[in-house]
């Protein structure tokens, strides 16, 4: 954004910051619209779809205004895909199967 958009590194800062707390808080969003409005598939294939248009757009972005509306795109996919991953995962496992655990560990441990 210093280069490309010619900002300050406290307006990059800021705008970095901002993106970085709506990905997470868009979780707590994402997990609600999947309960209540969505299944949890079509709440990661949502994501999936919004985070690919997001970073598309970020890759054609001339101005601000297009970098912001990627950074959206961007920030609500994450909220809609990395809650619902994990919700999903755990589902797919019978009630005190001994495998759930070692199936939402990034590396299996046996």
């Amino acid at each position: 954004m210093v280069n490309k958009q010619h900002l300050s590194d406290n307006q990059t800062y800021v705008i970095v910051g901002s993106f970085t707390a709506l990905a997470y808080i868009n979780s707590i969003f994402g997990g609600l619209i999947a309960d209540y409005f969505t299944n949890y598939t079509n709440a990661i294939i949502m994501g999936g779809a919004l985070l690919f248009l997001g970073y598309f757009i970020l890759g054609i972005a001339g101005d601000m205004s297009i970098l912001n509306i990627g950074l959206a795109c961007i920030t609500v996919g994450t909220g809609s895909l990395k809650p619902n991953v994990s919700s999903m995962l755990s589902i797919l496992y019978p009630n005190h199967d001994t495998r759930k655990d070692t199936g939402l560990l990034l590396w299996p441990i046996y």
